[in-house]
């Protein structure tokens, strides 16, 4: 099973009514095929890679009304110690709620150190949830 295209297949969120806007991440680097992000919120945020950073932007005076949700699928198949880096950078004035969820494959056994950074200007506001899918 090819993880980066089926990430939201394979993570089962039990969270009822739980409505939220996709971030696809695997081992830690994120991947946009398939991240809903692109599509409906491409002129509120953007989302980039660099070699030891995931990094969020959002802009000016954007209020992003639904959740959005950072799906970490680890897969185990690259190195079974990962470190994933997510720095938020929340423009003035912007509104954004973000729940980040660590998911393996079954019976894969990786061991994941994440760092958030959050880099905060004038009157933005962040709220951030951290969740875990024990398998």
């Amino acid at each position: 099973m090819n993880t980066q295209d089926n990430v939201c297949e394979c993570f089962a969120c039990s969270i009822p009514n739980l409505d939220t806007i996709k971030i696809k991440k695997q081992n830690g680097r994120f991947t946009p095929q398939g991240s809903a992000a692109f599509n409906c919120l491409k002129n509120e945020l953007t989302i980039e890679n660099t070699d030891t950073d995931c990094i969020i932007r959002i802009n000016d005076n954007a209020e992003i009304l639904r959740p959005i949700q950072i799906i970490n699928m680890l897969d185990g198949e690259e190195n079974s110690n990962i470190q994933s880096k997510t720095t938020i950078i929340a423009g003035e004035n912007s509104k954004i709620t973000v729940l980040y969820c660590d998911d393996t494959l079954p019976k894969t056994e990786v061991c994941v150190e994440n760092t958030l950074n959050v880099d905060m200007m004038p009157y933005s506001k962040v709220s951030f949830y951290k969740m875990e899918n024990v398998n």
